[in-house]
């Protein structure tokens, strides 16, 4: 039976932002994908065209150890992500805490956790977005950086 009580008040105003932020993330990426990294090419570009040629090949360095440290975390914490929701019916991020009961969600159906349970699988479910984006748009940049080099 689905639990139909509102989350605790003070907990609210969290969960109201998570999905804020979580849902302008998602639908900027699937929406205007390429138009937010081809507005990402162009201020990244505009910025570096003043800077010195042996000074960009650093940020260039740098750039690709970030994307790449970003791909080192996404990509095992996407499975560990898919998994963990099929075992254990859910995940945190579309779960709900009632009356201090932690409930995991997935595809309207309630999972009653532990709270560790509950929240491992939120943060984890954050971690996995917020390396996930950076390592994709990051490696098109990257792309598209090469590109330019060598046709150059």
């Amino acid at each position: 039976m689905s639990p139909s009580l509102p989350p605790p008040r003070e907990l609210l105003w969290v969960s109201k932002l998570e999905t804020a932020l979580l849902t302008s993330l998602s639908s900027a990426v699937l929406f205007c994908g390429m138009d937010l990294l081809n507005l990402f090419k162009s201020v990244v570009s505009a910025m570096l065209s003043s800077f010195p040629s042996y000074l960009k090949a650093k940020l260039f360095i740098a750039f690709r150890f970030f994307v790449g440290v970003c791909t080192i975390v996404a990509v095992p914490s996407f499975w560990l992500l898919a998994i963990s929701s099929i075992m254990l019916g859910g995940d945190g991020i579309n779960g709900q805490i009632v009356d201090g009961r932690f409930f995991l969600a997935s595809h309207g159906q309630l999972t009653e956790v532990g709270k560790w349970t509950f929240f491992a699988t939120r943060y984890l479910a954050i971690l996995t977005i917020g390396t996930f984006i950076p390592m994709v748009l990051g490696s098109m940049l990257i792309k598209e950086i090469e590109k330019r080099s060598n046709s150059s």
